[in-house]
């Protein structure tokens, strides 16, 4: 959970996976499976990225869209089997990302939107949110502000659909200073707790 009641991002990227992988009869992985080991949808596809030929290893070239066995499909940039440069990736469920890739991570600048049709939008590095972003979650409610490994970090400010915001100088997973307000709060101000 992050400080302010929601799951962080890193709890839905990381949702339960099935015990087992199930294939159909060409291998494939079925009903949009994954491998049991993967870590986030962004980890899903590394095997078969690995097994993939490394061709023009220090190029970055535009490629056709490429399907996964997971059927999830990237179509964007790569340098050699890893996406690389700008990229965007669909997944089964209906999870995309686009954005900034750096061999096989989301990193730089980059949206994600969950099957659920929450989004982050921000900065990321090693494939999660990191650096200042905004999260708008489906109610309508957004948290705009800094992050630190998938969790808010820093300034940031929630504000919910009736217009209520929650201001807050944060450490990882608890607040230290925070302030309900209509209007708004300079962050020399916040960050001195007045």
């Amino acid at each position: 959970m992050d400080g302010l009641g929601d799951p962080s991002i890193a709890e839905k990227f990381n949702r339960a996976r099935p015990a087992i992988e199930e294939r159909d009869s060409e291998g494939n992985l079925k009903d949009g499976g994954f491998d049991v080991n993967s870590a986030s949808y962004f980890d899903r596809e590394l095997l078969e990225l690995a097994r993939m030929p490394s061709d023009n290893i220090g190029t970055i070239e535009q490629r056709p869209a490429h399907k996964f066995d997971t059927g999830s499909i990237y179509t964007g940039q790569w340098c050699g089997n890893q996406r690389h440069g700008f990229g965007s990736q669909k997944w089964c469920d209906g999870a995309t990302y686009e954005g900034q890739w750096k061999d096989n991570k989301a990193e730089g600048l980059g949206r994600f939107m969950h099957s659920d049709g929450d989004t982050y939008i921000g900065q990321w590095k090693a494939n999660v949110a990191h650096g200042k972003g905004i999260y708008y979650h489906k109610d309508l409610t957004t948290y705009e502000g800094e992050w630190k490994h998938d969790l808010q970090e820093g300034y940031g400010v929630e504000t919910w659909a009736e217009g209520t915001r929650f201001k807050a100088c944060s450490g990882v997973a608890k607040k230290s200073v925070m302030a309900f307000t209509f209007g708004l709060m300079d962050r020399s101000t916040a960050a001195h707790g007045r």
